[in-house]
């Protein structure tokens, strides 16, 4: 039996490298209290928002995610890990970051 698709679809994980297997995302923010002199809220800020997304990559051929401190998938990778077994690939999980709008650019420098 074939496979017939009906109407229109997008396949695969979010995100413009065809070789991402799955993304988790995440969004967070701090959040400063101001108080008066007697301790009483009188308002609150937040601050610091930051979107984490997970990727897991399939490599081939001795291919790579970007290093860490590099730009991918609009965003600075922090942290990736490498599993690799007896196929013809190997898995990567790559921690992305990206900081109140600064986007994963050549020239972002994040101090």
């Amino acid at each position: 039996m074939a496979l017939k698709v009906i109407g229109k679809g997008t396949f695969g994980a979010e995100g413009t490298d065809e070789n991402i297997q799955s993304v988790t995302a995440s969004e967070s923010v701090s959040e400063v209290t101001a108080k008066d002199k007697d301790g009483n809220i009188i308002g609150v800020a937040l601050t610091e928002h930051v979107t984490e997304k997970t990727l897991d990559v399939l490599a081939t051929g001795g291919s790579e995610p970007p290093g860490i401190g590099e730009a991918y998938e609009g965003g600075i990778v922090t942290a990736r890990s490498k599993t690799s077994s007896n196929t013809e690939f190997s898995r990567w999980s790559v921690s992305v970051k990206t900081w109140d709008g600064i986007s994963g650019s050549s020239e972002t420098q994040v101090v």
